[in-house]
């Protein structure tokens, strides 16, 4: 399955579960809806990247925080997500996205991709959500950095005590 979807309506980034135990989703919308499966670093990877080229091609980024709409339910992914590529197309002011699967299997075919365009305006304010929508998982251990759970975690740097939030 390799398609190319053209300009879509809306791109979201979502997750289901609790902090700790996510599962990161990617959907795009045109003429329905495409649901992806993704880490969690790659779905900041992608916003950082997408914010980064927008900056170089002299668009305005202001960090700030932005409302991602919710994931349509029920969510069947096409494909778990394993790379993806970014390509800046000046003479639209787009991003095309492309999405490619995991390339689980050994076989000569290659692996399942999606591409499509988006609105670079569009496209911050998904990166911008898509930050918060990372950033809302577990808070950081403030000595060791690690992330900590509703119990606490072992923390390194306590010498295997328990810290609690």
């Amino acid at each position: 399955m390799n398609r190319f979807l053209g300009e879509i309506e809306l791109l979201v980034l979502g997750t289901v579960g609790a902090p700790g135990e996510r599962e990161f989703f990617l959907q795009v919308h045109k003429n329905g809806v495409l649901s992806f499966a993704l880490e969690k670093s790659q779905a900041a990877s992608l916003a950082e990247k997408v914010i980064q080229i927008a900056r170089e091609v002299g668009e305005s980024v202001t960090r700030r925080e932005v409302n991602m709409p919710m994931l349509e339910m029920p969510i069947e992914p096409e494909f778990s997500v394993g790379v993806i590529s970014l390509t800046w197309l000046p003479n639209e002011s787009n991003m095309r996205i492309e999405i490619n699967a995991i390339d689980e299997e050994d076989g000569a075919e290659a692996p399942a991709s999606v591409s499509f365009d988006y609105d670079v305006k569009r496209a911050i304010e998904f990166a911008l959500g898509a930050i918060s929508v990372v950033a809302a998982g577990r808070q950081p251990c403030i000595f060791c950095g690690g992330p900590i759970n509703a119990d606490g975690h072992l923390c390194p740097r306590a010498n295997g005590y328990r810290r609690q939030i």
